[in-house]
């Protein structure tokens, strides 16, 4: 891989995004776009239980070559759960630095990601700022519905890979079609179940080129 590759710069804009590919002004949008939206923790980097310092990241294996089958083709947009910023673990600033480096370690695996919706909040968080109900923690869908209008995003051609319930129950909301990583748990059956991102990027280009033959 090529390790000289121009370090990503990330956007910290209002909304609790940071935004890699900049945003296109609403009238001047193309047609719409697919995404594929990926929960973080488990999916793309090993799980450590509120990562809050860039240094505890650990892309999994198989992640960058996952992502990197299907950039050409999706919007690529990562939307995380991160209680930890109400919990008072960690602040939004130790964040913006985690997911700097995440795009930086994924940069160097030739790998494009377009920006991270995160939901700082948890309704029980020991930070008043942040204990409240929201719309954006999954399973709620308040992060897809808000990427879907920045990007102009067609969500019925969309799909969503995480490792919790919530994180299908959020694509389900809103038509998105929701990949599970790990064992089935507390969803109906007919979920689509894998063991690992690579492993959901096969069955979305099988499933992206069978609707194709279909059309065609």
């Amino acid at each position: 891989m090529n390790q000289d590759r121009a370090v990503p710069q990330l956007h910290w804009l209002e909304g609790n995004r940071h935004v890699i590919t900049p945003l296109v002004a609403p009238d001047s949008r193309q047609e719409k776009q697919s995404a594929l939206f990926l929960d973080r923790d488990g999916v793309i980097n090993k799980d450590v239980n509120f990562l809050g310092d860039p240094s505890q990241l650990i892309l999994l294996p198989g992640a960058p070559e996952a992502i990197r089958l299907l950039q050409e083709r999706f919007v690529v947009i990562v939307v995380t759960n991160q209680s930890g910023i109400a919990r008072g673990m960690f602040t939004e600033d130790n964040l913006f630095a985690v997911h700097t480096e995440m795009a930086s370690k994924l940069t160097a695996e030739e790998v494009r990601l377009d920006a991270f919706y995160y939901c700082p909040h948890h309704p029980t968080g020991t930070v008043s700022e942040y204990s409240v109900e929201c719309q954006c923690r999954k399973p709620s869908p308040g992060m897809l519905a808000a990427a879907a209008q920045d990007y102009n995003i067609d969500l019925g051609s969309s799909f969503l890979v995480g490792d919790t319930p919530r994180d299908v129950q959020a694509a389900v909301a809103v038509g998105v079609i929701g990949i599970k990583v790990g064992e089935l748990d507390g969803l109906p059956n007919g979920t689509p179940t894998v063991d690992s991102l690579l492993a959901a990027a096969s069955q979305i280009q099988e499933t992206v080129q069978d609707s194709a033959s279909i059309k065609s």
